[in-house]
């Protein structure tokens, strides 16, 4: 199997980020009615921005369908968001964010800087699909570090809120301090038992 280079894998974070993609053949169903609309995944950007605005819908491909519930909206999305604005910015001032974020990946594409550029947009991949997956805390000292608590600071710097030093999501388990993970049933559970020892 063929690996690819960090400059196709950028690319591929470019598409993921900012286009609306269709859904994989395997995935469809009913194409073989007329007038169909192939069922298309939204880009993460507009996904993130349905995240902040509330707008997101759980049961369809996009915040116009009909179908599917609304979410809440999201401070953990507006605080990703403002992070990739920030970073983004620079490079297509005034514009909305996915061309800045386009704008911003073909500078690194063209600049050959792509492993640098390449761990930015993973993170921001990860962070958006993270929602997905909301977190809840966990109460007790993370075996890794030993912290319990974090403070952590508002998106405009304003205000400093402490919060658990471990949280969950239904995937995995992780420290915010020491950014420590527990991935999966196995690694929770094991988790749960030092957690647990700590009575």
């Amino acid at each position: 199997m063929a690996t690819i280079s960090s400059g196709e894998q950028l690319q591929q974070h470019l598409i993921a980020l900012t286009v609306c993609t269709p859904v994989k053949d395997s995935d469809r169903q009913c194409l073989h009615r007329t007038n169909f609309r192939i069922p298309r995944h939204q880009a993460l950007l507009d996904e993130l921005a349905d995240y902040v605005a509330g707008g997101s819908r759980t049961g369809g491909a996009s915040s116009t369908s009909r179908f599917g519930s609304r979410i809440p909206i999201s401070a953990n999305a507006l605080e990703i968001q403002e992070s990739i604005r920030a970073v983004v910015m620079p490079s297509f001032p005034g514009a909305p964010l996915k061309n800045q974020v386009s704008a911003w990946i073909h500078n690194h594409l063209h600049q050959e800087l792509h492993d640098e550029a390449l761990a930015t947009t993973t993170s921001w991949i990860r962070a958006i699909v993270a929602l997905r997956h909301p977190s809840h805390d966990l109460q007790g000292f993370c075996p890794n570090c030993g912290q319990q608590e974090v403070m952590k600071t508002s998106c405009d710097g304003s205000t400093s809120i402490r919060r658990p030093a471990l949280y969950y999501t239904a995937e995995r388990a992780s420290c915010r301090s020491c950014s420590a993970m527990w991935e999966g049933l196995e690694g929770m559970k094991a988790l749960a038992l030092l957690l647990h020892s700590q009575d």
